[in-house]
């Protein structure tokens, strides 16, 4: 007990009284901190400016901890970086993905234009420093914070502050059922002085997820029996993901029918952002995403393919489902839609929508991702705190809330509104302190190694028996010497990237594997998982690629292709010259260290990508457009010439993919060794004119010592113009050829010799190569496919579609497109 009261303020910046907006300042041993740093969807400027002097008048931030990355808790991050520019942000590795993802994407109020520019997101990005679950780490001095899973979406926490006066917990958005995409909240036993409960359906009774699933699932039965066409505006992080499950287990078990489910470009990237980060999610779903298995992506679940605008899907005969950003203006989308159509809402989306065309039905389904009145006064009870404070909810949510925790009389319950602060003295610090289980340890002095997995593994099962422990409590069993009546820091004097690679040696010993039900956390393996792990011979493929996704964390990652003959991986992108070479070989060090694999990166620019790029940002003004290897660069004519703006469209092309883009007015023509794209045949000339070229039999002799089997051409003939002698090489495709552009390039200046690649296409092989892929992923093709020469495409015809992974191995393979009749 403590002699005197200690208070601890708190200011309710946004979010109190309101379901958006989340911000809390806490003034905590004279430290100042921020819960979450979101903003109201629809807050003007005037509004936003009233919030940031009322964090100006609470006092000083120096650190920020965020719950989660739905906008009303991330959305302001960029406004207060502008005003605390060296503020550390702290939140787990999946939010981190995810708000790289949505920050990008807000909006501002008339949904025109981007509400924050890319360099005031980057700068968020820098700021972001990464926390574990239940790893407890000093944010501020002698102040800890620890993230708890709290449900709700992939990387939702809860989190537990601890100072010297006191100690709170705040809740964020939490849920204690089960999803289909991440494990329901829990909490072990804690006693926080403060708890800071989220409100958000604080006036709902308990709410059966099964009971709604089965009335989605029917509801949708009815419409697209109708031959309807299902539109679903949801949150894009979330809500769109556990739909995505839904249906996929519905068509797959036979109770749905398998219509196309199309996702737009946002929800696509946070799909992306979830199969990154499978230890943030349920565990059957992690478990297929750590096999290399599509987790959301099936032949009928898919994004749409950016060769189809929007127009031209919603025109589609047919019924099929469209889930799209809650955000989207959806009377211009209905009115694009070919035939009947259903909007179908689920959760709070589109409340009071009306639509006056009689071929528009509305739906609506109860989808509710946030913990209802029984499940937070169970909370409430469980952690017993003295102090409760209702916030994030409408008034009557919030209210009603405070009525069902005011039955136990020995807690105050508080309701405090916007601009409001609270001061709330605190008469015992009634925290526990987070321990390590047991008092052993092995106080090690060396780092571990796998060398040390059997003598830690007999440690752990004979003083943990059965027990599973975070990566910070693993780390402090194998170095803690710390005496027990202390805080235990079991971050001390390991980096992230330190514990990162404890956490990989324990698991590529063998000896140890995640718990399931809890995979941010370890546990010794049993005697069945030892045998197998001792009887695997060779990493599988698809470990291999998924590992170089977890090494890289890239979202542009297009393929991954695996050579088991040489245990190489090599990653192809769309623009490789804009992309750092330093984390491929950081990659390349520990993948090699781990599993004798290395992963390099593909040279081949996508030129589709590019010439979509230079589309899109010059509206197609830029036509005639060529493109110069050696100089990295891409030229053009621009209609009207050079206008305003065009110039910093060029600096954002570059960024982008890091080459040049010039007006061809003002560009030199090419030279050296270049390919020139648009003309009738691909040269590659030597570096300096008038250089000796190498005798005939010895330049044929040379290509056998430069070439390999793989990127040997077809055919290499000898030919003559009026400049003289030269080769001239037949590939599959000219496409096909520039990708061993090095080795041409390496060629020619070798042997003094012109190369041209001829334009010519072997028909019968990239038809062979069309039929191959097919058959390859069971796709029944029902006579030999066409080649369609003004399309430079092939053409299939099958009953299926063509998964997107198919038409990315031909395009990358070929240069040529391919779709399906």
């Amino acid at each position: 007990m403590r002699e005197e009261a200690q208070t601890v303020k708190f200011t309710f910046v946004g979010g109190a009284m309101e379901p958006g907006g989340s911000c809390i300042h806490v003034c905590l041993d004279g430290h100042g901190l921020l819960l979450d740093a979101g903003r109201l969807q629809d807050e003007d400027e005037e509004t936003l400016a009233e919030q940031m002097q009322i964090l100006r008048e609470a006092g000083d931030v120096e650190a920020v901890l965020i719950s989660h990355a739905h906008p009303g808790h991330i959305s302001m991050l960029p406004v207060l970086i502008k005003a605390y520019p060296d503020v550390p942000v702290f939140m787990n590795q999946m939010t981190a993905d995810l708000a790289r993802c949505m920050l990008p994407g807000l909006k501002t109020p008339d949904g025109k234009m981007p509400m924050y520019s890319a360099e005031e997101v980057n700068g968020v990005l820098a700021n972001i420093r990464i926390l574990r679950f239940q790893g407890t780490t000093e944010i501020l001095p002698d102040i800890w914070g620890t993230l708890y899973p709290s449900g709700h979406i992939g990387g939702a926490s809860s989190i537990m502050v601890q100072g010297m006066e006191g100690s709170f917990l705040y809740t964020g958005d939490f849920s204690t059922y089960q999803q289909q995409t991440v494990e329901a909240g829990r909490l072990p036993r804690l006693q926080p002085d403060v708890l800071l409960t989220a409100s958000s359906c604080g006036d709902n009774p308990v709410i059966d997820r099964e009971t709604e699933e089965k009335r989605l699932t029917e509801m949708l039965l009815g419409e697209l029996s109708e031959n309807r066409k299902v539109l679903m505006p949801v949150l894009p992080l979330g809500r769109a993901q556990e739909i995505l499950m839904i249906l996929r287990e519905k068509m797959n078990t036979g109770i749905l029918p398998k219509v196309p489910v199309y996702m737009d470009e946002q929800i696509q990237a946070i799909c992306d952002a979830y199969i990154k980060n499978p230890t943030f999610l349920y565990g059957p779903l992690a478990k297929r995403i750590l096999k290399g298995k599509e987790s959301f992506y099936t032949q009928q679940i898919r994004p749409a393919r950016s060769e189809e605008n929007t127009g031209e899907l919603l025109s589609r005969s047919g019924p099929f489902v469209y889930l799209i950003s809650q955000d989207t203006m959806l009377p211009a989308l209905v009115s694009s839609v070919d035939g009947p159509v259903t909007i179908l809402l689920t959760g709070d989306a589109g409340d009071g929508m009306q639509m006056s065309d009689g071929n528009v039905r509305i739906q609506r389904a109860d989808l509710s991702i946030h913990a209802d009145q029984t499940e937070t006064v169970r909370l409430a009870d469980q952690l017993a705190s003295h102090h409760v404070i209702a916030v994030h909810g409408r008034p009557e949510a919030v209210n009603s809330l405070a009525e069902a925790l005011s039955s136990d009389y020995r807690r105050r319950i508080y309701r405090p509104g916007t601009g409001d602060e609270l001061e709330i003295q605190v008469r015992s610090n009634r925290c526990e302190r987070v321990k390590t289980p047991a008092p052993f340890t092995l106080g090690k002095l060396e780092a571990f190694s796998e060398k040390d997995a059997a003598e830690f593994f007999k440690a752990w099962n004979i003083h943990y028996p059965k027990r599973s422990l975070t990566v910070e409590q693993a780390a402090f069993l194998w170095y803690g010497r710390e005496p027990q009546d202390k805080m235990i820091r079991m971050t001390d004097g390991l980096s992230q990237e330190e514990m990162t690679a404890f956490e990989n040696d324990l698991l590529s010993s063998g000896y140890f594997v995640r718990d399931y039900r809890r995979m941010f956390m370890l546990r010794p393996a049993s005697d069945e998982e030892l045998d197998a792990s001792r009887r695997k011979r060779e990493i599988k493929i698809q470990d291999v690629q998924q590992r170089v996704r977890d090494l890289l964390r890239w979202d542009f990652i297009r393929k991954i292709g695996v050579y088991p003959d040489r245990k190489a991986a090599v990653v192809s992108v769309d623009f490789p010259d804009a992309v750092s070479g330093t984390e491929i070989d950081s990659a390349s060090k520990t993948l090699e260290a781990e599993t004798g694999w290395t992963v390099t990166l593909s040279t081949s620019m996508n030129f589709n990508a590019a010439d979509e790029l230079i589309g899109r940002l010059f509206e197609g003004r830029m036509t005639k457009i060529s493109y110069y290897r050696d100089q990295q660069r891409f030229e053009g004519n621009l209609e009207g010439g050079l206008m305003p703006g065009d110039e910093e469209k060029m600096e954002a092309f570059r960024q982008k993919t890091g080459w040049k883009i010039t007006n061809r007015s003002g560009a030199d023509t090419a030279k050296a060794c270049s390919a020139v794209q648009h003309d009738d045949a691909y040269w590659f000339l030597p570096e300096k004119t008038g250089m000796p070229e190498l005798k005939m039999s010895q330049a044929t002799g040379l290509l056998d010592l430069v070439f390999s089997d793989t990127e040997r051409p077809l055919k290499a003939s000898i030919r003559l113009d009026a400049s003289g002698s030269y080769f001239d090489f037949v590939y599959m495709t000219p496409f096909a050829g520039l990708k061993h552009a090095a080795k041409i390039r390496e060629f020619v200046l070798k042997s003094g010799w012109r190369v041209h690649i001829a334009w010519s296409i072997n028909q019968k092989m990239v038809m062979d190569l069309a039929r191959y892929l097919c058959e390859a992923e069971k796709i029944e093709v029902c006579r030999t496919p066409s080649f369609m020469p003004d399309e430079m495409a092939v053409r299939v015809v099958t009953d299926l579609q063509l998964p997107e992974s198919v038409i990315e191995a031909f395009r990358e393979e070929t240069g040529l497109n391919l779709y399906r009749k």
